[in-house]
């Protein structure tokens, strides 16, 4: 009985001891709830409430809408440092390359938007600028995919590219970022 009660105690404290790579926001409160993991090592994202994490240079994680595929989701985007930061859609965990599929590129002078490494829409009119506070909303839906910030729509017609339920994202060495109010649903509610 007494190697059971040491066995059990020895695997409870290396399980404490060990940082997760995964967490899971919007937990309370009725939300649906969403899957953040990191994938190039603990600590570059850090959930610091319910709906909000921070993510620090250099950091590469997926947001995965949990069963989801066709969806709707909106956050509040706040630049708390650096130049850039990329969101890849269309792709999965298990097969992710650094330049696939499609890319939203938000940096201080403006975005780009790459579909297999071609650039199919650029502009500066959309600067991330320090401590402002930008409202994106992703939709997508068979085909079609609609990006906007704060008000300005980004909208793309027969993407063909199988839908996922993963947004990847990922910081250059510089930057810090702050994900807040993400919450996401489905299509046609």
């Amino acid at each position: 009985m007494l190697n059971i009660i040491l066995t059990l105690l020895i695997v409870a404290m290396q399980g404490s001891c060990v940082a997760p790579d995964v967490f899971i926001i919007n937990k309370y409160g009725g939300y649906k709830t969403i899957k953040i993991k990191m994938l190039n090592g603990n600590g570059k994202v850090v959930q610091n409430l319910d709906d909000s994490f921070v993510i620090n240079p250099d950091a590469l994680f997926s947001i995965k809408f949990i069963e989801q595929t066709q969806y709707q989701t909106t956050f509040d985007l706040e630049k708390l440092s650096g130049d850039s930061i990329i969101f890849y859609l269309y792709n999965t965990e298990t097969d992710f390359k650094k330049y696939s599929f499609m890319q939203f590129i938000l940096t201080n002078s403006g975005y780009a938007v790459k579909l297999n490494e071609q650039i199919i829409a650029q502009s500066d009119t959309i600067q991330i600028k320090q401590g402002k506070n930008y409202k994106i909303k992703i939709q997508s839906e068979g085909n079609l995919l609609n990006f906007s910030i704060d008000c300005a729509d980004i909208r793309f017609q027969k993407i063909f590219l199988k839908a996922t339920e993963y947004i990847m994202v990922r910081t250059d060495g510089n930057s810090r970022f702050k994900i807040k109010n993400l919450d996401f649903e489905k299509n046609f509610q």
